[in-house]
């Protein structure tokens, strides 16, 4: 039995994840594109009534990401503007925030210098920032980033028109952007009324271009999707934004030198099939036919859509985020003697609707793959997902509001006979006995959330979820299932809400999750375990602040490693494992050690 997906758990934090890859054809050179479907259910314990809860283009808890920039601004609202007592709904300048996502890199960006960044945590990635209104990429002033891993490898992000672009040539249309307010002094955009103080700049500035040391490159193209609102609470100055988008096509297998030449093609390209986030039958989800039929497109906010020289009235005075597409299939191509293109693979995407409570998740059903290289197709079965409601939110009788169920991903049965079953934890807690925030080493987490300002700051509380065993089975009977159980041991933290400049300060509270210092790992079957290992992590909880009325007061935490050495648990080392012991059974005496603290990383010369 060959596994077509793979399946971990994130030791320190719990959450299940699984992954599937899209296998592209080779190329001359190596470089190529690595393309691949991947399920957190962290990121569906992270929904919350705080959060954006459309769900990706994949499915919910699903991402095929290729890499971007992102940068997020706070509503203007929050910055103390308002209008004869009315507070618009615009979005205003915060400050030079971003974080970064591909390729196995992601974080937030460090400034070290005038438009150089490091990632969280600096694994050598060297980011710098550029402005050139050459590019045409929709930013005020031509904002785009660029990367260089250790290797030498460079990935641009929202670079927009290629090396060796002329008119008339395609862009990438790489970047994302949004009206954006600068109502302060030395802010960008500032003018002399708030009415003047606006541009538009990128939100998502997404990774168009990657070249390696050979000169060798990979070129992604974007369909983005546009709206308008009213801009500064005025119906009829509508005003356009970028409200999503989806990856449309991968083009690799050539040389920087011949990007947009005439005659030297790519060798191989990937396109990106997408379709209505409507799965009626018959035309009611033709998208002419959305203006009539949008209550079938059940998760999209159309009413929130504004056209372009139309007044936008009905309260669409805030830009809006949202997608009305979902992923169909993938398709992988070679370039052919005539210069056309043949198809190789294609990768069938079905989704269904899950309806827990009243809101919708767009889930993913199966994936199927088919080979066409040859003259009669060959379909491999599906690949199909079941998934079990859980209550996000920790009900209370009586208070009016739903439980918030959301589905997470239990059960892969893969295209090669294997079965994977993922089994959570129960929630945690109850109302009649909630934890103290500051205090809090349980699995449920509070959210202050304030509709508008005009009523007052709900504390609610919200469940976080953890996989407590995982089974192996193989339907062919050609071998033994077998089982992963994991144990948390000692208490979860909980960390206060980092000062990011977004977030008001009465919306703030201990929610942001640092997981386990100690997790044990047995493996087996379900009948015995055989083996037992467990993994020690720091998580940052250093300097967190400890007291509800008393931002200033702070907490001190350290660990000792087991070898005689105490270490800060410090934010450079969130999430680093610190300690591996290895048992000779379940509950025996530790066979092996290894303890690469970050005094011995740095005393080695392993980083």
């Amino acid at each position: 039995m060959a596994a077509s997906g793979r399946w971990s758990t994130d030791l320190n934090g719990g959450s299940f994840a699984w992954s599937y890859d899209i296998g592209v054809p080779p190329v001359p050179g190596d470089l190529k594109p690595g393309i691949g479907l991947s399920y957190s259910s962290a990121s569906i314990d992270g929904r919350s009534a705080n959060s954006n809860n459309q769900s990706s283009w994949a499915g919910d808890g699903f991402a095929m990401g290729q890499g971007f920039v992102e940068r997020a601004y706070k509503p203007c609202a929050d910055d103390g503007v308002e209008n004869n007592g009315i507070k618009p709904g615009d979005l205003c300048w915060a400050y030079d925030n971003a974080t970064i996502s591909f390729d196995g890199h992601s974080g937030e960006l460090m400034s070290v210098g005038t438009d150089e960044w490091r990632i969280q945590g600096d694994d050598g990635t060297k980011v710098t920032r550029v402005r050139d209104s050459a590019r045409g990429n929709g930013d005020d002033d031509g904002e785009y980033f660029k990367a260089v891993t250790p290797d030498g490898t460079q990935y641009y992000f929202g670079y927009n028109r290629l090396p060796n672009w002329a008119a008339g040539k395609p862009e990438t249309k790489s970047v994302y952007t949004v009206p954006v307010f600068g109502d302060d002094a030395k802010e960008p955009c500032h003018a002399a009324t708030f009415a003047t103080s606006w541009c538009q700049q990128g939100w998502r500035w997404n990774l168009d271009l990657v070249v390696d040391t050979k000169g060798n490159d990979i070129t992604y193209w974007y369909k983005p999707e546009m709206n308008s609102y009213g801009r500064n609470m005025k119906a009829a100055d509508d005003t356009p934004y970028t409200r999503g988008g989806t990856l449309e096509r991968i083009e690799y297998g050539q040389q920087q030198s011949d990007i947009h030449s005439a005659t030297v093609k790519p060798m191989a390209r990937v396109s990106f099939g997408t379709a209505g986030r409507c799965l009626e039958s018959g035309t009611v989800c033709d998208f002419a036919k959305i203006d009539t039929n949008r209550q079938y497109w059940y998760d999209t906010p159309w009413d929130r859509n504004c056209k372009a020289g139309t007044d936008c009235d009905k309260g669409r005075f805030s830009p809006t985020f949202f997608t009305t597409t979902r992923l169909d299939t993938i398709t992988a191509q070679t370039l052919q003697a005539d210069g056309s293109y043949k198809d190789t693979d294609r990768w069938k995407f079905d989704h269904h609707w899950g309806t827990a409570d009243s809101d919708y998740q767009l889930l993913l059903s199966s994936v199927q793959h088919t080979g066409l290289a040859a003259a009669t197709p060959v379909a491999v079965p599906k690949t199909t997902f079941s998934y079990t409601p859980m209550p996000n939110r920790l009900d209370k009788d009586g208070d009016g509001r739903l439980p918030f169920h959301k589905k997470r991903l239990t059960t892969i049965a893969d295209e090669y006979g294997g079965q994977i079953d993922a089994n959570y934890s129960a929630p945690a807690c109850s109302w009649s006995n909630l934890p103290a925030p500051e205090d809090n080493t349980t699995r449920c987490f509070p959210v202050k959330y304030q509709p508008v300002d005009t009523q007052p700051v709900t504390n609610e509380w919200f469940n976080k979820y953890v996989v407590e065993t995982v089974i192996a089975t193989d339907r062919t009977g050609g071998a033994p299932d077998t089982m992963t159980k994991y144990t948390y041991l000692g208490g979860a933290a909980w960390h206060f809400d980092d000062d990011d400049g977004l977030t008001r300060e009465k919306l703030k509270t201990w929610s942001q999750w640092r997981g386990y210092a100690h997790t044990r790992v047995e493996a087996g079957s379900n009948q015995s375990f055989v083996s037992q290992e467990d993994h020690y992590f720091l998580r940052w909880m250093d300097g967190d602040r400890s007291d509800p009325a008393d931002k200033a007061k702070k907490r001190s935490v350290s660990v000792s490693d087991g070898e005689g050495t105490t270490l800060v648990d410090d934010e450079a080392w969130r999430g680093f494992e610190y300690r591996t012991e290895e048992y000779d059974a379940p509950g025996g005496k530790i066979i092996g050690a290894f303890a690469p603290t970050p005094e011995n990383i740095e005393k080695w010369g392993l980083n």
